[in-house]
């Protein structure tokens, strides 16, 4: 028989056993399983859908397949669980709760980088993951389009980079003229357009939530001023969310105009170099932040070059940086641009220092590094170059 006294000692013995076996109500757990990942392998949490180039937020190493997250979050957030300098991984949309995660994993050597994928995952827990899948769908669709177009205009793209790398005008007149290159235009301006009318009111239709803003950082690479009419029509708890306080920063950025810009550090063959300040000293520096994958800035290079030729002799200096991830690509892209200035690719995080939200995005400084226009280029670049070198 069990006195009273035993059994308040049991009674608080398991009370403390459910105390300890659960979470704060604070936190997040993840606890995963996953088939075919070598033990020792370091998976992390990284946030995504901030326009940034962030920092795991929880990691741990694998063995026997599983691993486990845990952390605080303030309000539902966008994470990627991947393997450590991999690219890749699976996005999960999660709240301070416990989530369990299983599915088969597998890693590809693409060369210049690691892929890391998730097969067959099932997820529990995961409270806002159906949700989160079924508003990004439509990047989805979007992406079948454009892989179609630019599948049927595969032969005239390639006949369009072999003429430009002859520099046979006559040829690339004669194929922009033909019927093949209207096609193209017209199909390119009706998938813009589809993109548009899609986005906007995906993203309207969830203007009262974290949802808009954080669809706004995820669907789109950089903002026009076509997306302030988004965020301005969004509810203030939106605005005021975390993903809406993103969007704010890079819709009304505070600039860096007359200020000095900083210095990038960069390490090349085992020794640290300033790209900016070791390449200052004419009498204007444009810092030029572009990729290969980059429509815009692929077009912004001809009038790049006409300025590079016109003014370098009076005192113009271009530093071009290219924040592609993939190395290959960027050596590719040099090869078929031809670019006769100093070139870098953006291994530490440059465009974050500079606050680079959109690509192309150049910036003018004075010998001194002095910042003189920001975000400037087409026909007002050409306009000021002119202004300052007098012509």
């Amino acid at each position: 028989m069990i006195n009273m006294k035993n059994l308040l000692v049991l009674s608080l013995f398991i009370l403390s056993l459910i105390s300890c076996s659960q979470k704060p109500q604070n936190e997040f757990r993840i606890n995963g399983v996953v088939n075919n990942v070598p033990d020792g392998t370091v998976f992390e949490l990284i946030p995504i859908a901030t326009h940034k180039e962030e920092k795991a937020l929880a990691i741990d190493t694998v063995y026997n397949g599983k691993f486990t997250f845990t952390g605080s979050l303030t309000e539902p957030r966008l994470l990627s669980i991947r393997a450590a300098k991999h690219y890749g991984g699976y996005n999960l949309m999660i709240s301070n709760e416990d989530v369990k995660f299983s599915g088969d994993y597998s890693s590809d050597d693409m060369g210049e980088y690691s892929l890391c994928t998730f097969d067959g995952v099932k997820l529990k827990g995961a409270s806002l993951q159906n949700d989160y899948l079924d508003k990004i769908s439509v990047r989805e669709e979007m992406n079948k389009i454009y892989t179609e177009n630019n599948e049927n205009a595969a032969q005239l793209h390639k006949d369009l980079r072999d003429a430009y790398k002859e520099k046979d005008s006559v040829r690339i007149a004669e194929l922009q003229a033909s019927d093949a290159y209207l096609e193209m235009e017209k199909a390119e301006a009706k998938f813009f357009e589809t993109v548009n009318e899609r986005y906007t009111s995906l993203i309207s239709s969830n203007g009262n939530s974290f949802w808009g803003p954080l669809l706004m950082l995820e669907l789109l690479s950089y903002f026009g001023d076509e997306q302030k009419v988004w965020f301005e029509g969004f509810s203030q708890e939106a605005k005021e969310s975390y993903y809406g306080k993103l969007v704010s920063e890079e819709l009304y950025p505070v600039g860096m105009k007359g200020q000095k810009v900083p210095g990038l550090i960069s390490t090349v063959s085992g020794k640290e170099q300033d790209i900016i300040g070791d390449n200052l000293g004419a009498k204007y520096t444009i810092i030029d932040f572009w990729a290969s994958w980059c429509k815009p800035c692929r077009k912004e290079i001809p009038n790049l070059k006409l300025a590079y030729e016109k003014y370098a002799p009076m005192g113009l200096q271009i530093i071009s940086i290219s924040i592609d991830k993939n190395d290959k690509q960027w050596k590719k892209a040099l090869d078929e641009e031809n670019l006769s200035w100093p070139n870098y690719i953006d291994t530490e995080g440059f465009a974050d220092t500079y606050k680079v939200k959109f690509i192309p995005s150049i910036f003018l400084v004075d010998k001194n590094g002095v910042l003189i226009e920001e975000n400037i280029k087409g026909e007002a670049l050409t306009e000021r170059l002119a202004e300052l070198f007098a012509i």
